[in-house]
């Protein structure tokens, strides 16, 4: 099993460049998964970079199935931050891209969020638009993206990410399902978010009670489920007070939409709260599942605090 720490290509060159030399040679890890967007990537990344997160939208399934426009006037990167694209075909292409962009890293894999949320529904837990219809979509975009590499194969494999907005979720094997029967290229994977499918699960008070509720969960697994997951994203989440108070989407419809999106950043970042779990029996749960790559993804703000909180947690294992 292969321990990666999780950073950005957003974090600041300063910071990057202190991983690279020093900050690595302090943590048991055999390297890094690395967020990227749609840009090269410094090639100096390349010899400790063992994954990559492929960028994420938050509502692409909006444009991808005509229910919702992008609205006028976005200007083009905030596009694809939050979209993608316009429609089917620029969402094709703006995944695409990150995954071209990816490949000088020669990564054993890349994360895909399988999900997507309607903005206006952002901060609360409800969505109209389905499960399984976002999974379909996952799987018909992916298709399309596939088909133009060699051998209709990806160039590395494609690992899907459940989180606890519509799509793969994971509480279940219902989307799975979806991906199994719809995906039509056999280099795939999912990666088992433990802190998403908290909350997912409407969440847990302490760590103890975490661990009973991902061990639940899995046991309604099926085998080759289990089997299809080849990474785990691990960290916990004790929000389940904060998940007691989220609104419905129709009180959440009476605010303004500036103002939802602003409350759901802050439900975002105290729901999942990305930290490091600090009890032993989360060995247990891990070998359970027992990933190929298992990436400690810490949630503080600065570099340092996530070396400690990584540290914290891989002494557990």
């Amino acid at each position: 099993m292969q321990h990666l720490f999780s950073i950005t290509v957003y974090h600041s060159q300063e910071e990057l460049e202190y991983l690279l030399e020093k900050g690595l040679k302090t943590i048991d890890s055999s390297g890094i998964e690395l967020l990227v967007g749609y840009d090269p990537v410094d090639v100096s990344l390349k010899d400790v970079t063992r994954t990559v997160h492929l960028p994420y939208a938050v509502d692409w399934f909006g444009p991808y199935s005509g229910r919702r426009k992008v609205p006028e006037g976005l200007d083009q990167i905030s596009v694809k931050y939050q979209h993608y694209g316009r429609d089917r075909s620029e969402i094709i292409d703006s995944v695409r891209r990150a995954i071209d962009i990816s490949v000088p890293l020669e990564p054993e894999h890349g994360v895909f969020h399988a999900s997507s949320a309607d903005m206006d529904s952002l901060m609360t837990l409800d969505s109209s638009d389905g499960n399984e219809n976002i999974v379909s979509a996952v799987a018909d975009i992916m298709n399309e993206i596939v088909s133009v590499y060699p051998g209709g194969e990806p160039p590395f494999k494609l690992v899907f990410e459940n989180t606890w907005w519509p799509g793969l979720r994971m509480i279940d094997d219902r989307t799975y399902r979806v991906l199994e029967n719809e995906l039509e290229f056999s280099n795939w994977g999912l990666c088992l978010d433990t802190g998403h499918l908290l909350v997912s699960l409407r969440g847990s008070d302490t760590e103890e009670s975490a661990l009973e509720i991902l061990n639940e969960c899995v046991e309604s697994y099926p085998k080759e489920m289990i089997e299809r997951i080849d990474a785990m994203h691990l960290h916990v989440n004790t929000s389940k007070s904060v998940l007691l108070n989220v609104p419905s989407l129709d009180d959440s419809l009476l605010i303004e939409r500036n103002e939802r999106i602003k409350k759901a950043s802050e439900l975002i970042s105290s729901a999942d709260m990305h930290l490091p779990f600090t009890n032993a029996k989360v060995k247990d749960f891990v070998n359970r599942i027992n990933p190929q790559i298992l990436v400690h993804e810490m949630g503080a703000i600065n570099l340092m605090d996530n070396i400690r909180d990584y540290n914290i947690q891989r002494s557990l294992l």
